[in-house]
């Protein structure tokens, strides 16, 4: 008999994005409707393929959407950049 450990929370932004949107019902294009950004950047956010944190505004957008508090999302893009 195997025990399985309990799932772990996402590390990442993007993760935190992904699993929280998934959790919602939410798919990429609905988000970024929402958001007012096109489906390739919310893909984008959620792979971490940005360069750059995204734009506080787009921030705070995406923490209203996803009814995550915008501290928490800055947070999580700051603690990842530095490992």
């Amino acid at each position: 008999m195997s025990i399985l450990a309990p799932p772990r929370p996402p590390a990442t932004f993007g993760g935190i994005i992904r699993a929280r949107r998934r959790s919602l019902g939410l798919d990429q294009l609905a988000v970024a409707k929402a958001i007012g950004c096109s489906r390739a950047t919310v893909q984008k956010i959620e792979v971490g393929a940005g360069v750059h944190p995204p734009r506080p505004e787009l921030l705070c957008n995406l923490a209203r959407v996803l009814d995550i508090a915008p501290e928490v999302l800055a947070v999580s893009i700051y603690a990842n950049r530095e490992k």
